[in-house]
């Protein structure tokens, strides 16, 4: 992990994400993200190496699985954030980490990965808008994991 005193820019690491339109298994910025590919082309751009497969699932076929299997990909998107970043305290999030949340107030809904924007803001991959930048309020936020 990279100390916390390193400075990044992340509205430039970013700003060619936002924009993007959503699409399940995307992989391509022009064709589209979805929250699992946007982070891990986030997490390739902030300088991790990652790998291009994942306990037999690429990012093509996750979609697959996905449509399959909801819970069962959701978990493995998790295990793959949980084996490649540091789990920090909600209270310690700092722009530019990554987390894992739920839109607020849905029962049970559906979790997905988000980048901590800074200053209130979130920016995930939605069906409706594609990758955004959204306030934070409208999302419970679950876990949060180091990203610096």
């Amino acid at each position: 992990m990279t100390d916390r005193k390193i400075k990044f820019n992340l509205f430039a690491i970013t700003k060619e994400l936002i924009n993007a339109p959503y699409k399940l298994g995307g992989q391509s910025i022009t064709e589209g993200l979805d929250c699992f590919s946007l982070v891990y082309r986030y997490l390739i751009m902030r300088g991790y190496a990652l790998p291009i497969e994942y306990k037999g699932l690429t990012l093509e076929t996750y979609k697959d699985l996905y449509d399959k299997d909801r819970d069962r990909a959701t978990q493995i998107m998790i295990e793959f954030v949980e084996e490649h970043m540091e789990e920090i305290p909600r209270s310690m999030m700092f722009a530019g980490d990554v987390a894992l949340a739920r839109v607020t107030g849905e029962d049970r809904g559906h979790a997905f990965l988000v980048i901590d924007g800074g200053n209130g803001n979130i920016i995930c991959a939605t069906e409706e808008y594609g990758v955004t930048i959204s306030s934070v309020k409208y999302y419970t936020v679950e876990r949060v994991f180091r990203c610096r």
